[in-house]
């Protein structure tokens, strides 16, 4: 049976974050992962998830298994407005982008709602 694959990074993530972190723009990293792009799956849906910054501070001071990056995106100066504009660039120029807020939903809403999406088949 083949069915649908979720991933929690690809590349997308991969561009929007090495560029925040590294402080280079968005295209240069998109540049340098051309040559390989040919090798990568290309994806029928990307689902970026976001949400208010004060939802996002509330979120990571719960979490139990804080990384490194995960204290510098609010610790290094402009970390979290890069990393959150690299976001916004890198999904307004994927073509299989659906941005859902993910302020007042549960991970089980937020579940239903991606199934729901790829069932439909639309984006």
């Amino acid at each position: 049976m083949i069915g649908p694959v979720v991933a929690d990074r690809y590349v997308s993530s991969v561009i929007a974050c090495h560029a925040a972190v590294h402080g280079v723009a968005v295209e240069t990293v998109t540049r340098l992962l051309e040559p390989y792009r040919p090798y990568l799956v290309e994806p029928t849906h990307t689902f970026y998830l976001r949400c208010a910054e004060s939802v996002l501070r509330e979120r990571m001071a719960r979490k139990h298994d804080l990384k490194q990056d995960d204290m510098e995106l609010f610790t290094v100066p402009g970390r979290l407005a890069g990393l959150l504009a690299n976001f916004e660039a890198v999904s307004a120029a994927d073509p299989t982008a659906v941005v859902i807020d993910t302020d007042d939903r549960t991970p089980e809403e937020l579940a239903d709602c991606v199934i729901a999406r790829l069932e439909s088949g639309g984006a």
